[in-house]
């Protein structure tokens, strides 16, 4: 069998606890022209959840030069942004979204017996750093 090398480059432009408006308008300036996948979650950058500042945020990812592959990351089922995101599907202006329920994956876990887990696995909505170390927030969970 012949071994493929494929090379991928990986931009990170995350900016943390930082809300996507007006950050969002800006996506060409902190990702370059030619990002092929854009993430969005609005645990670790909305400081308030607000439909009309993912929309915003969506738009600018349609505008980009590449129109990138958006994957969004929820924590709950919010059947408002998901009929947005399917709205401009049906448009056919967004063609491979991607949303992925974080609380689906380990909601399984969190009734298993946690002495046969292992230990970053054990009291998962505790924080998991020494007392006073910086950035405790409810994002940071173990």
């Amino acid at each position: 069998m012949t071994k493929r090398y494929i090379h991928i480059e990986v931009s990170n432009a995350a900016i943390g606890e930082v809300s996507s408006f007006p950050y969002g308008w800006c996506l060409s300036n902190h990702l370059g022209k030619d990002a092929n996948v854009v993430s969005w979650d609005n645990e670790m950058s909305q400081r308030i959840d607000s439909p009309s500042a993912f929309e915003s945020y969506v738009r600018n990812v349609i505008s980009m030069e590449q129109s990138p592959m958006l994957i969004v990351r929820e924590t709950s089922k919010n059947p408002d942004r998901n009929k947005m995101l399917q709205h401009y599907v049906n448009l056919g202006v967004i063609h491979d979204p991607l949303v992925i329920n974080v609380n689906h994956a380990y909601e399984p876990y969190t009734s298993i017996d946690e002495s046969v887990l292992l230990t970053g696995f054990q009291d998962y909505k505790t924080f998991n750093a020494p007392d006073g170390a910086p950035w405790k927030s409810r994002t940071n969970l173990s």
